[in-house]
């Protein structure tokens, strides 16, 4: 009688999952649409948003490394020097990504 029982319980599980991903995956369609998205909007949004950006996050990273830097030389910890230098680093790294994405879309047709 158990299995009876459980079989179904699993079948009246199953009858109510089942439609419930069939319409789910009914609902995944891709949806074509013409948007003017070319290279020169990309351009811009790289341009003045992205590169901008990235720059000035990376100076203010670049100042919370020199800080770090100056602490841990004030405080005489090898390991606060070189948590602040990598810090630097990681801040003119930052930066220069957004320089870099800068001067190359700014040269890009379009």
């Amino acid at each position: 009688m158990n299995a009876v029982c459980l079989k179904n319980k699993l079948k009246t599980k199953y009858l109510a999952i089942v439609p419930a991903l069939a319409l789910g995956a009914m609902q995944i369609t891709t949806t074509m649409a013409e948007v003017n998205t070319g290279v020169g909007n990309l351009k811009t949004f790289v341009e003045q948003f992205i590169a901008p950006w990235l720059i000035a996050i990376g100076g203010v990273v670049a100042l919370v490394g020199g800080v770090m830097f100056a602490l841990g030389w004030q405080r005489n910890d090898s390991e606060g020097k070189s948590q602040g230098l990598m810090v630097v680093m990681t801040g003119f790294m930052l930066a220069g990504i957004g320089g870099g994405g800068y001067v190359l879309f700014t040269n890009i047709q379009g």
